[in-house]
């Protein structure tokens, strides 16, 4: 079950089995920062780095419309 504040946005992500490409714009970097600002609340201290991973961070790119993102933490 998923918290409803970690909703994805519904104009981008992928239903279970669908495979789709779609060329990186800027739009995603805004998105990036959107989730960035979730993430770093919730997290408060314990995130020590949150950074934009993956083909979707790379301006121009075809890729999958997923946003990764990667959270680097001192401990569990």
């Amino acid at each position: 079950m998923s918290h409803p504040q970690f909703q994805p946005a519904a104009e981008f992500g992928l239903s279970p089995g669908e495979l789709r490409f779609e060329r990186v714009g800027p739009e995603w970097k805004t998105r990036f920062a959107d989730e960035r600002g979730r993430i770093a609340k919730v997290l408060g201290l314990v995130a020590l780095d949150i950074q934009h991973i993956g083909s979707t961070g790379v301006p121009g790119l075809t890729a999958k419309p997923v946003l990764d993102i990667a959270v680097a933490i001192r401990d569990f």
